[in-house]
């Protein structure tokens, strides 16, 4: 047999994305589309999952309920909840499979509303017979909620299971305290009613973080190879966007829709068509691969700000720009206790020294990093630091300031 290799997997990613990017815009976003449809599939084997974990629950609340045979005076009506909530249990699973993985609002609804009916059955036993062996029914609805829980919405699935938990709460607490019952029984079954479906959630939620961190970073990482200067992709879009009403323009021009002079509408959206292009165009004179990382990362561009006046971001090489990225995403790393802010500088460039050889000069990078303690910076961040060049630290509280000096080679003026 053989196996999968993880780190094989994001290289191929990686390399289709850093392809793609020569190729323009549509390219990536096909790649991305493409990485989503296949953390489709594996969220829909968590879904498989999750069914069996609720045909287990279906079997845990009907051997509960079977086991109450002869003393449940309501035995008959738990009988026809049961009932309802198994098919609809099964009717969702089948609807499921025949539309690929998708649920209609109108079928979740309707299995919303057989629980509510089947759960208003339990708990009218429950008020008639509170001795009884009852609150079997709401293991049979957190079954069904498990059971959506990779077609629908998170937050769906946490709101019904929320209003699970508070009904059974609520009704617990007010038998207790009117009939002197202990909850006993009834406290296990909400137990087992509530906790699976919320530990589905957050399986499934942490599965796409896991998934979606793993695709920025490989569209961060892409930027790696790029060219010292360039558009980036989503100014690649805007690009295209502009020439086609460039297009559309001349066009209208040159089949005689448009009278030459322009009219002063069409005249004023000429001029305003082309201060956007010439806007783009020279922003690309300064936008590194860096700034492009930034911008084009959901992880990274809200929490990190860059300044680079002189685009000089740009001469270090691909290992040193492997070891700065890394360092910014293991500083920037949201899923951490802390929620760091960094600021990037890039420095002039300084002439070389005498450590330095005479083709060489020496480029200062400073991150300073708030809301960072020192201890819990990863490790790993030091290493990575160390191929971009020797850095200084200085941490006080929870700001810490690192000075990077890089060995960069003297730009080439014909290049």
């Amino acid at each position: 047999m053989s196996s999968v290799d993880p780190k094989a997997d994001e290289t191929g990613v990686l390399t289709r994305l850093v392809r793609a990017r020569g190729l323009g815009p549509q390219a990536v976003d096909e790649v991305r589309a493409g990485i989503e449809r296949d953390s489709t599939l594996g969220l829909s084997y968590l879904g498989v999952g999750a069914t069996l974990v609720g045909v287990l629950m279906l079997v845990r609340g009907v051997t509960a309920y079977l086991a109450a045979w002869h003393t449940d005076p309501g035995f008959l009506v738990l009988g026809v909840a049961w009932a309802l909530v198994i098919v609809a249990f099964v009717a969702v699973q089948v609807l499921v499979r025949s539309t690929r993985g998708r649920l209609p609002s109108r079928a979740f609804a309707g299995l919303l509303a057989c629980d509510a009916v089947a759960l208003a059955a339990d708990l009218w036993v429950t008020a008639v017979s509170p001795s009884a062996a009852s609150f079997t029914i709401a293991i049979g609805v957190g079954a069904t909620l498990v059971g959506c829980v990779a077609v629908r919405s998170t937050v769906e699935i946490l709101g019904a299971t929320s209003a699970l938990g508070a009904i059974l709460l609520a009704v617990i607490v007010a038998q207790s305290v009117a009939t002197g019952v202990e909850p006993g029984s009834r406290v296990a079954y909400a137990m087992v009613a509530v906790v699976p479906p919320y530990a589905a959630v957050w399986l499934v939620r942490a599965f796409s973080t896991f998934v979606q961190r793993t695709l920025d970073r490989s569209v961060v990482e892409s930027t790696i190879g790029t060219a010292r200067f360039s558009t980036g992709i989503l100014a690649s879009k805007e690009l295209s966007r502009l020439d086609l009403e460039a297009e559309e323009l001349l066009r209208d021009v040159a089949q005689g829709d448009l009278p030459l002079p322009l009219p002063s509408v069409e005249a004023d959206r000429a001029a305003a068509l082309a201060s956007r292009l010439r806007v783009r165009l020279i922003g690309g004179r300064k936008e590194t691969w860096l700034h492009h990382a930034l911008a084009e990362s959901e992880v990274l561009g809200p929490v990190v700000t860059l300044e680079d006046p002189d685009g000089s971001a740009a001469y270090l090489d691909p290992r040193q720009r492997d070891g700065l990225l890394s360092a910014i995403w293991l500083l920037a790393d949201d899923s951490a206790l802390s929620d760091p802010r960094l600021h990037i500088t890039v420095g002039r460039r300084r002439g070389s020294e005498q450590s330095v050889a005479v083709d060489m000069m020496v480029l200062p990078i400073v991150l300073s990093i708030t809301g960072l303690a020192r201890r819990r910076v990863d490790p790993a961040v030091w290493p990575a630091l160390e191929r971009v060049g020797r850095y200084t630290e200085d941490a006080r509280r929870e700001r810490i300031r690192i000075r990077v000096d890089a060995v960069v080679a003297v730009p080439d003026a014909s290049r």
